[in-house]
């Protein structure tokens, strides 16, 4: 993804916002249930977070996950798959116990 700052100057808060509009845009031209627009969406958050906090050249970083994101198209879901996304308030079920492929030892018949 290509910067306007030169390569030893400090990006500025106009080079990661040029950055996240380029990368937000790919990201809107997928359909809103596809997970790798999920994904870039969490990306370019990130990078505005990083922004407001003066950090713009973490926020190019992010943004540039987010372009890559979209553009390699990294999370593809199967037919019928979903992807599964918590709420803040909600914690994950426990995953159900695997039953165990060791079979147990059987038991000697009754002593006579």
């Amino acid at each position: 993804m290509e910067t306007t700052a030169s390569e030893d100057a400090e990006p500025t808060r106009e080079d990661c916002v040029a950055a996240v509009d380029k990368a937000q845009a790919l990201a809107n031209a997928l359909p809103k249930e596809h997970p790798s627009r999920y994904f870039a969406e969490r990306h370019l958050h990130q990078s505005m977070a990083e922004a407001g906090n003066g950090e713009f050249d973490d926020c190019l970083y992010w943004a540039a996950a987010a372009f890559d994101e979209v553009r390699e198209l990294r999370h593809q879901l199967q037919p019928g798959e979903t992807l599964g996304v918590l709420r803040p308030d909600e914690t994950p079920a426990a995953p159900a116990p695997v039953p165990s492929a060791e079979k147990k030892p059987m038991r000697d018949k009754a002593r006579k």
